[in-house]
């Protein structure tokens, strides 16, 4: 029973654009945000370093610690799954076909759960792909000329 109530909330899901705006607006928000730090490292504004040259461990960093639209969007989508059919009224036919509430909101939860989860590697492939592609050159070498181990997974 709870997998059809989840079949059918993911079927509300894909067949609205909602879901698919959002991941395109976050994706292109962190990108455009990493991109902008990119363009800026290594130069100086007002007489200080904003973000360091991306060939530091710390400029990096700075450029891949873009904020997280990403996770305040699959938030969003949350949120508006649940409320959007109170709003149209159409909760009403769904309570009438499955009348177990805790059963719908369950399969509501889980079905944005589901699309909520492509969010994330959607905002990596953005971060270390974009970003990594644009300017910065293996192996990063810090200013000291020793090479940096810097870890890319998990930031």
């Amino acid at each position: 029973m709870i997998g059809r109530l989840i079949r059918i909330e993911l079927a509300k899901l894909r067949t609205i654009g909602l879901p698919w705006g959002l991941l395109s607006v976050s994706s292109a928000l962190t990108l455009l945000v990493a991109l902008l730090k990119a363009s800026r490292a290594g130069k100086h504004t007002n007489g200080r370093l904003t973000v360091g040259p991306l060939n530091t461990a710390h400029g990096l960093a700075s450029v891949l610690a873009t904020p997280d639209y990403a996770t305040i969007l699959a938030l969003v989508l949350g949120v508006i799954v649940v409320t959007g059919e109170f709003r149209h009224a159409t909760i009403t036919a769904t309570y009438l076909a499955f009348p177990n509430r805790p059963r719908v909101m369950a399969a509501k939860m889980l079905a944005s759960g589901i699309v909520g989860a492509l969010f994330g590697p959607a905002r990596l492939d953005h971060h270390h792909g974009h970003c990594l592609r644009l300017r910065c050159r293996p192996p990063l070498q810090s200013r000291l000329g020793g090479r940096d181990d810097f870890p890319l997974r998990g930031r």
